[in-house]
């Protein structure tokens, strides 16, 4: 079990695996949005070649991983993918949101 932080020029991502959750805030705004992995999490990696993602592992069984991105203009998403023998398969948007829109 972990908690782990990302960030991301204004952005900060908390995953927590005690309880599948995940916060995401942005500098200079007073919003934060949460997200649960109904799955579970099992890992996180963030790259320095793109530390604009950040991937989210399910456990094993379910071969299920999720990506978030950092994108320009306060905009955040999430997709949800599934590994393959040869290529992974993109299977849904799990998140999507402009930070500043609901105000």
């Amino acid at each position: 079990m972990f908690v782990a932080i990302f960030e991301y020029e204004d952005w900060k991502m908390v995953v927590n695996s005690l309880d599948n959750t995940i916060a995401v805030t942005k500098k200079g705004f007073d919003e934060t949005r949460f997200y649960d992995i109904p799955e579970g999490i099992e890992g996180v990696a963030q790259t320095r070649e793109f530390p604009e993602y950040v991937r989210v592992d399910t456990p094993n069984e379910s071969a299920k991983y999720y990506v978030f991105k950092f994108e320009a203009d306060d905009f955040f998403v999430g997709d949800i993918w599934v590994e393959g023998d040869d290529e992974d398969e993109h299977l849904d948007c799990f998140a999507s949101h402009v930070f500043g829109e609901d105000s």
